[in-house]
Formats: C-alpha cells, sequence, structure tokens
C-alpha cells in the first residue's frame, strides 16, 4: 500500500479537520477505526457517504439472490450507473467549503481511498485554496492529461489483484461488479488479499509513505494509518 500526499494552501497545523471520502466498494463505516483514532488526538472528522454508496446504496437484483446466478449478475444495470464523477465532486466540494466557511482556523486534510483519488483530483483543483494537504491511500492518482480508463487499459494493471475478483465487464453493467456475498472459499481468499489483508507540480512534491498492507489500511493498521496522518 502507498500513501501519497501533496502540500497546498497551509493554515495552523495543530488544529486540523480530516475530511475522509472512501472508494467504490465501501461507505462511511469504512473509516470508524481510524475516526475514532484522529478524533481522540482532538481533530474533527468528516466522513460521508458518497452519492449512491453506504446507506445509499441501489443493489443489482441479481446480487440479492442466492444462489448466485453468474449470468444475470454479470449483465445486470448497476442501478446506481447514472452516478458521474461530477456527482462526488460537487458533494465533497461543497463539504469543504462549508467547514472551511465555519472553521477558518483548522487546516483542512482532505484523504481519498481508491476511487476517490479521482474525486481528489477534481476537488483539489476547485479549491485549492481552502485544502491544506490532499492524500491519496490507495488511491488512483493520475496524471495530468490521463483518465482512469487509460490506467485500465495499460498492461501493468492486468497483473494487479483487482481483475481477479470482477464479475462483470463495467461497460455493460455501468460498475465494478464483485461479489463479496460469494461462498465460494477460494474467491473469498482472493478479495480478502485484494482489499483486506495484512513533474505535476514542481513546487509542491508529492510525499509518499508505505505501510505493509493492502488496499484497506484504515481496517488492517488504522492506528499505523492514523501515526502517520497526525505527521502531516
Amino acid at each position: 500500500m502507498n500513501l501519497r500526499t501533496e502540500r497546498t494552501a497551509l493554515a495552523d497545523p495543530d488544529r486540523k479537520i480530516f475530511v475522509l471520502v472512501h472508494g467504490g466498494a465501501h461507505g462511511a463505516w469504512a473509516f470508524e477505526r481510524l475516526a475514532s483514532l484522529l478524533v481522540q488526538e482532538g481533530h474533527r472528522v468528516i466522513a460521508r457517504d458518497l452519492p449512491g454508496h453506504g446507506l445509499g446504496a441501489r443493489l443489482p437484483r441479481s446480487y440479492t439472490t442466492r444462489p448466485l446466478n453468474p449470468q444475470a449478475f454479470a449483465t445486470e444495470p448497476s442501478p446506481v450507473a447514472h452516478m458521474t464523477l461530477r456527482d462526488y465532486r460537487d458533494q465533497v466540494t461543497g463539504t469543504v467549503r462549508r467547514l472551511a466557511e465555519r472553521m477558518p482556523d483548522r487546516r483542512i486534510i482532505l484523504l481519498g481511498h481508491s476511487m476517490a483519488g479521482l474525486v481528489l483530483n477534481q476537488v483539489g483543483e476547485a479549491v485549492p485554496e481552502l485544502i491544506g494537504r490532499l492524500v491519496y491511500l490507495s488511491a488512483w492518482m493520475t496524471a495530468d492529461g490521463t483518465s482512469f480508463g487509460d490506467y485500465m487499459d495499460a498492461p501493468e494493471f492486468s497483473t494487479g489483484l483487482i481483475p481477479s475478483v470482477l464479475l462483470a465487464d463495467p461497460a455493460v453493467t455501468g460498475a465494478l461488479r464483485m461479489d463479496f456475498r460469494s461462498g465460494d472459499p477460494e474467491y473469498r481468499a482472493r478479495v480478502k488479499a485484494t482489499f483486506a489483508a495484512d513533474e505535476y507540480v514542481p513546487d509542491n512534491p508529492t510525499d509518499v509513505r508505505t505501510l505493509p498492507t493492502s488496499h484497506s489500511p484504515f481496517v488492517s493498521q488504522s492506528a499505523r494509518l492514523a501515526e502517520i496522518l497526525l505527521e502531516l
């Protein structure tokens, strides 16, 4: 797991607000352990469900039917396929603006996990003056002029673990589709290994920190992750 950060505007470094943005397969609940550790140190923490996730999630009917019908699961369109990156960007940007207005003395640390790296890119461009730090946690930190699709099509992506747990073509379903309720021990082991096992701005260099975890360090090493965040 790599954690990358970028410096932006600065305020009081001792008083922070951590805005935590979850990835595509999670909700705000994923940050429960991490949030409590940051709050204990006197910081504010905001974690909201992105549109179409968490309490607002809508599941494909084929996912709730057991035993799973692989054909239906691979072809049923996602009920949230209409959601776009703009929806996520607008929500997070609005949150950042309100926090900056109400607590101007606190520095805002915006953290995005996995898919939320794409959200951070756009929010960072929309309100750079309001953000003290961008933190890409095992996240998509795409270069200027490139897209998520460019990376998905790259040869390097085929050697990663995520393709091994995908059960549908995103072009067909409108979403990345995995079966977290699978009864297949081998498939569940792959999911665990994938997600839960133990020049862009030359004057603003990226700082990379590494933890020996898989894709979700807020689950497996929340205390160590909190320590790193508190150092920012």
